[in-house]
């Protein structure tokens, strides 16, 4: 491998070699290239594939680079200094260059991205096409601003400076103050805006509901408590908001309709449907079934406690268990529902308290976790499947291969297991990965769910086949992991860590190489262990 390496001279050994010189590492939104420079420290951004080849060097010949960026779909790269904006092909060509007299502060695309907004240090906002002509120019009389955003439907511009949110036409024009220190949020379908103010005088949060000509439909006191938020809901007709006590936990929800009524209101954050049609949310012993007019659709009797409630893939079941886990109390049922709030099952089998219960992603199985260091399978009868047992301590991650077809478990950061244990969905263990030697941080599915990748407090990632066989200890971190990924449809894997960012082919990717430079290719043995055939 080092040979091969050093003839490809490739971005994975660029990286690992100087991990201080790319300070910055982005993708494009295909995650095909990678863009890589460092801030206010060079005059050059890289682009790269992701074989190590340099595509394309974006140089600037006087200032320094402030930010590079891929554009929203991909085709071009966008570098800003202090005084340019600069619009790259992905050849490295410069296609269009944008000036500002004073120092520019950032930049904005359109949501067809056929324009281009740059804003200064002061006042000036800049509206420009692609071709670099300028198209208006925004000379506030007012402060620094401090960003810009397009309307959803591209044809307005709000700009946010210190003493409010003012809306402008794409000619330049002024349209209106919002009267808003923040920018708003808008309606799915983008025809209405909903602010959020703090009034000085009331010494209280207020919402305002606006159309896009800025008329005021309603504006309402929220008295809902700390760090209200408020966002609207799918189909248009409802707002939701929520307010936290002084710890940060959500204790405060209603929701409103379009005049400020409140429809209902509930103490804990509820759980919408997969269509967002339906509420759910609990109180009071009881789970209840909501629709967005707040009117209760069906109630879910003998929930004791409080209740964590989900809905299936589908939306047409409902599952609750005791959602208390670490309580003296023990409830160790899990109950499945239909959605006019007849019982359809009851789970029974575990010994302490229920940590967490999910479908699989076919609907048709559930599956359980028990702080009795069980897993359990059932069926939506509420048949017992299969009973997933043999770890030592609590286990705190799950997750399903894409596919649904197998299951991995791990006891978290926090448990001196340090195994990760892979199942079938009959509940049979396929594989027992024991080769850290500290607390695992995460384990996950490549793409096509054929590798594990796990991560550990032992400072390596590790590279797992289906069978459990180690296939590659990376090991390059003397200060630890701070995440892992597969990249490129699971062709490369991405590593960070104070050093920096490195890149990793998996082992067909490796093979890919030998067979370009005309080395000696792995055996066929080979190929099979490493999982390349």
């Amino acid at each position: 491998n080092t040979n091969l390496w050093a003839t490809k001279k490739n971005l994975m050994v660029l990286l690992v070699e100087h991990p201080n010189q790319y300070r910055s590492v982005q993708f494009s939104p295909n995650r095909k290239l990678i863009l890589t420079f460092q801030a206010n420290k060079t005059k050059t951004a890289k682009l790269w594939d992701l074989q190590g080849n340099l595509v394309a060097n974006l140089e600037e010949p006087t200032d320094t680079i402030i930010s590079a960026q891929f554009s929203p779909n991909g085709q071009m790269v966008v570098t800003r200094t202090h005084s340019k904006v600069k619009l790259w092909a992905l050849n490295s060509d410069l296609l269009v260059e944008l000036k500002h007299k004073d120092r520019i502060s950032g930049i904005q695309f359109s949501p067809d991205e056929q324009m281009i907004l740059t804003y200064a240090r002061h006042t000036t906002v800049k509206l420009w096409d692609l071709q670099g002509n300028l198209i208006a120019d925004i000379n506030k009389d007012a402060t620094a601003t401090y960003s810009v955003r397009f309307s959803p439907d591209g044809q307005r511009i709000l700009i946010k400076d210190k003493e409010s949110i003012t809306l402008w036409g794409l000619k330049g024009n002024f349209l209106a103050d919002l009267k808003a220190p923040n920018m708003p949020n808008f309606s799915p379908n983008g025809e209405m805006m909903l602010s959020l103010l703090w009034n000085d005088t009331t010494r209280e949060y207020t919402s305002k509901l606006q159309d896009l000509k800025c008329n005021l439909l309603f504006e309402a006191p929220l008295r809902i408590g700390f760090s209200p938020t408020v966002k609207f809901t799918r189909d248009n007709q409802s707002i939701l908001l929520t307010g936290s006590d002084s710890r940060g936990y959500v204790r405060n929800v209603r929701l409103w309709d379009l005049e400020g009524k409140t429809l209902v209101e509930w103490r804990r954050y509820p759980v919408f449907s997969p269509d967002d049609q339906l509420i759910l949310n609990y109180a009071d012993n009881t789970v209840k079934l909501w629709d967005l007019n707040g009117k209760v659709v069906a109630t879910l009797e003998g929930c004791k406690g409080f209740t964590r409630a989900r809905f299936s893939p589908d939306g047409r079941y409902i599952l609750t268990h005791f959602g208390n886990s670490y309580s003296s109390r023990i409830d160790n049922t899990v109950k499945l529902w239909n959605l006019k709030g007849k019982l359809l099952a009851s789970m029974e089998g575990h010994t302490g308290n229920i940590e967490s219960a999910e479908f699989l992603p076919d609907g048709q199985r559930i599956l359980t976790i028990s702080n009795d260091k069980t897993a359990k399978l059932w069926d939506l009868r509420g048949h017992l499947l299969a009973d997933m047992m043999g770890h030592k301590d609590i286990i705190r991650s799950v997750k399903i291969s894409s596919g649904g077809r197998h299951i991995l478990t791990h006891c978290g950061s926090s448990s001196n297991d340090h195994t990760i244990k892979l199942w079938n969905t009959q509940g049979r263990l396929l594989a027992d990965m024991d080769k850290h030697t500290d607390k695992v941080s995460e384990a996950i599915f490549s793409p096509n769910s054929q590798y594990i990748l796990t991560t550990s407090r032992d400072k390596t990632v590790k590279l797992w086949d289906l069978q459990g066989h180690l296939l590659a200890n990376l090991d390059k971190f003397p200060d630890g992991i701070n995440s892992a990924e597969f990249l490129s449809n699971g062709r490369y894997i991405l590593t960070r860590s104070k050093e920096g960012a490195k890149l990793w082919p998996m082992p067909a990717v490796i093979q890919e190489w030998i067979d370009d430079f005309g080395e000696i290719p792995f055996t066929k043995g080979e190929k099979l262990k490493y999982g390349m055939e």
